[in-house]
């Protein structure tokens, strides 16, 4: 596989070519120091900017724009690596060489990086958001082996059992208003990898 890294004054590119497959992926990797306000922000971001754009302002629309474009796969999440939180938004697609659309590849790179520029950021998908979350934390509190195993970890090292809510009533600390601002922030002040797997020139 041939590798090349290339530097921009606000991130680096990875292509990685591969002409093994009839698929491509881009993947954005955003980094920093992990701390609670950030984890906590990062929960709601992640699977709201995903709800809708201006462009395709619903699921439904934003489903049929992924088929037409022969069948695009869109995705997203972090994990932690030690202290740093990473987390990914990525798109997988056809090679367009298999395709005869001039323009199939801009196409794509408009629809990923519409997600972080022009996402939607309503409150009828906050709110459902926040009650999934509040539900995964009442969960965590009803399952006596899980607190325990948390309440250790956090004895041990804080770090190490760092959620992103400790309890129902933080969820709603969190407000929309504070998503628009978190969006620039996460932008602006993370350290971004791009990754590009594929036969792509």
């Amino acid at each position: 596989m041939e590798t090349i890294v290339k530097e921009f004054e606000h991130f680096r590119l990875h292509l990685l070519k591969n002409d093994k497959f009839k698929r491509c992926s881009i993947e954005i990797h955003f980094r920093r120091k992990l701390t609670q306000d950030y984890f906590s922000k990062l929960s709601f971001l992640v699977p709201l900017i995903f709800r809708g754009t201006k462009s395709y302002p619903s699921l439904k629309e934003l489903n049929r724009q992924k088929e037409y474009l022969y069948g695009i796969k869109t995705g997203g999440g972090s994990s932690r690596i030690g202290k740093m939180i990473d987390t990914n938004i990525n798109l997988d697609f056809l090679n367009p060489k298999y395709i005869d659309e001039p323009n199939y590849l801009e196409d794509i790179i408009k629809f990923l990086f519409d997600y972080l520029k022009e996402p939607l950021l309503l409150q009828k998908d906050f709110d459902q958001i926040a009650d999934e979350l509040k539900l995964s934390i009442k969960k965590r509190e009803e399952n006596l082996g899980s607190c325990a195993g948390h309440k250790a970890k956090k004895f041990i090292d804080n770090n190490m059992s760092l959620d992103a809510f400790d309890t129902v009533e933080d969820v709603d600390k969190i407000k929309l208003e504070d998503m628009k601002t978190f969006l620039k922030d996460f932008i602006d002040n993370n350290t971004i990898d791009i990754y590009v797997f594929g036969n792509l020139d």
